[in-house]
């Protein structure tokens, strides 16, 4: 189990650095926070990895207490990922400048505790537990929880408002990330307080990582295709027909069946098309000319 869990997370995040890189190919202020945001989270998954399986307390301590500031950069970063994405946060740099400031302010604090143990502590390594102590009477700890939900709990409710509103050609892209945050948020509630191991949220926040890239740049709806197909040719004088990889016709336009009396049934076009690819073979154009009975 701890070798397969360990594959799984290597996987996504070989998947997420494959993301970074894509995305630091890509040109605008969109793409900027794309590559961030991947690259935050490919960073973050290595230092999980260390702290799964690297043995040592000090560096226990150290990648765990990364893994904490990670995760509130990685909130930050999805903050502005949803601000671009969506329009959405536009209007809060006032909220956004307190979180950039807290997450630094928890950055330092976490690294200090590496030789300090003033916020937590690793009291046992064994097998698939690492069991984590937090200091009584330090706060930080609990105040790290609490910004990260609230945050959490605020994108949730901003995906939710942007299902609602988009058109149902988009609304897919919103909902997958929003089922997926919604998830990571579960699951990181859940095993918060567990000693083990296998923690199924950074499985999660790998996903939705992957799944940001995909959305952002690679997804394209369906019916918007066949929309924006329908629109450039619906008012053309030309006549067009249209076949898919396997030689089936998927579309023939008024104009070329009355030029070649085609009804409803495509058969002797499939077939001349066929004839026309294998005559044709690798050294084919892209025009094909047929003779009509018309005088």
């Amino acid at each position: 189990m701890r070798v397969f869990y360990g594959l799984i997370i290597t996987a996504v995040i070989l998947m997420i650095g494959a993301c970074a890189l894509k995305a630091y190919k890509k040109e605008g202020a969109l793409a900027r926070v794309v590559f961030l945001y991947e690259l935050g989270a490919f960073i973050c998954g290595i230092i999980f990895l260390v702290y799964t399986y690297v043995p040592g307390t000090t560096i226990t301590v150290l990648c765990k207490g990364l893994i904490m500031a990670s995760f509130d950069w990685l909130l930050v970063l999805l903050m502005y990922y949803t601000q671009y994405y969506t329009g959405m946060f536009k209007g809060v740099m006032g909220v956004k400048v307190f979180m950039i400031a807290y997450s630094l302010f928890e950055t330092v604090a976490f690294l200090i505790n590496a030789w300090t143990r003033w916020i937590f502590d690793i009291t046992d390594i064994s097998g698939d537990q690492i069991i984590v102590q937090f200091a009584k009477g330090n706060v930080l700890g609990r105040l790290h929880y609490v910004f990260a939900y609230g945050i959490m709990l605020l994108l949730i409710l901003s995906y939710l408002v942007m299902v609602k509103r988009m058109s149902r050609f988009y609304r897919f892209r919103y909902f997958a990330i929003l089922i997926l945050l919604f998830a990571a948020f579960l699951l990181d509630i859940m095993t918060t307080w567990s000693d083990s191991i296998y923690d199924m949220s950074m499985v999660a926040f790998g996903i939705m990582s992957v799944l940001i890239y995909y959305l952002t740049y690679s997804y394209v709806p369906n019916e918007l295709i066949e929309n924006t197909f329908s629109l450039i040719i619906r008012d053309m004088n030309s006549g067009i027909i249209c076949f898919d990889n396997a030689g089936r016709c998927i579309y023939c336009n008024d104009i070329l069946k009355n030029i070649y009396n085609i009804g409803t049934e495509y058969i002797d076009v499939e077939r001349k098309y066929s004839e026309w690819l294998n005559e044709r073979g690798s050294d084919r154009k892209d025009t094909m000319k047929t003779e009509t009975d018309r005088a």
